[in-house]
């Protein structure tokens, strides 16, 4: 398995694809599958997963074996086109390439830590430094030395992806569910949040949900639907609408990213 763009994890059979018939005229190269975050085997009963701090390439070429491309380096061109060697270098040698990787494993049904660990680790936060003349303590006496802009501490399966601001006193905010369905039968289920009891900083008045890319209104979204060879319509799932609220409680279901528009009032 591995991560498609650091979300859902996506079965890898070798020397198969699912939606064609695969010919393999490079059996190495045709098996090599990008990885985000996470690459993965598993059984019945057990998984192990390596995550990665940087995209890489992966792929298993035997039972019970994985292995990640971490640099390509050629000192001879490979003959498909480009008419020289893959040799990057960098002041007369060849480009280092560094990072870091966490092996994690445990039950195959329950694998909910793995992305806890990718939100901790690999998408950690950053730390700035600068210099100062001051001391500890006339820093902290002029400075806020903590702020918090939640109330509450969010589940853990939920994460704020975005909040920036929008217009006037309006915020886009998007709110994700990290976990897919099968991750942890007991951690992977829908969460309920109320967007009144989390911010901090100001209190939200209204609430009212857009598409992904929030260029629409989620209840004016009229989606195609395609029609297959014999003429005969696909099911198509229906959009549930999502009028304006007065009370903002978002549903969440696993691998669920949601969008909207909220109208604030900054608490002074």
């Amino acid at each position: 398995y591995t991560d498609s763009n650091g979300r859902e994890m996506l079965k890898r059979v070798l020397n198969q694809q699912p939606t064609y018939k695969a010919h393999m005229e490079e059996p190495i190269a045709g098996n090599y599958y990008p990885v985000t975050t996470r690459i993965m085997m598993r059984d019945d009963k057990t998984h192990f997963s390596i995550l990665t701090d940087r995209s890489q390439g992966g792929t298993s070429l035997r039972d019970g074996e994985m292995e990640i491309m971490l640099h390509r380096r050629m000192l001879y061109d490979d003959a498909f086109g480009v008419g020289e060697a893959l040799n990057e270098q960098a002041f007369g040698r060849g480009l280092v390439a560094r990072g870091t990787h966490y092996l994690t494993g445990g039950p195959a049904s329950s694998q909910a830590a793995d992305r806890q660990l990718v939100q901790e680790r690999v998408l950690a936060a950053w730390t700035f430094l600068t210099p100062t003349t001051l001391s500890l303590s006339d820093w902290q006496a002029a400075h806020r030395m903590e702020f918090s802009g939640l109330k509450t501490a969010l589940p853990d399966s939920v994460q704020i992806l975005t909040l920036e601001p929008w217009k006037g006193t309006s915020f886009l905010l998007r709110l994700e569910h990290i976990l897919e369905k099968d991750d942890d039968k007991d951690a992977a289920q829908p969460v309920v949040v109320n967007l009144q009891e989390i911010f901090q900083p100001f209190t939200v008045r209204w609430v009212r949900e857009t598409t992904l890319g929030a260029n629409q209104w989620l209840e004016d979204v009229s989606r195609l639907v395609w029609k297959k060879e014999d003429n005969q319509v696909d099911n198509h799932q229906t959009v549930s609408k999502s009028p304006l609220q007065d009370l903002p409680v978002v549903s969440l279901t696993p691998m669920a990213i949601k969008t909207f528009i909220i109208e604030v009032s900054v608490q002074v």
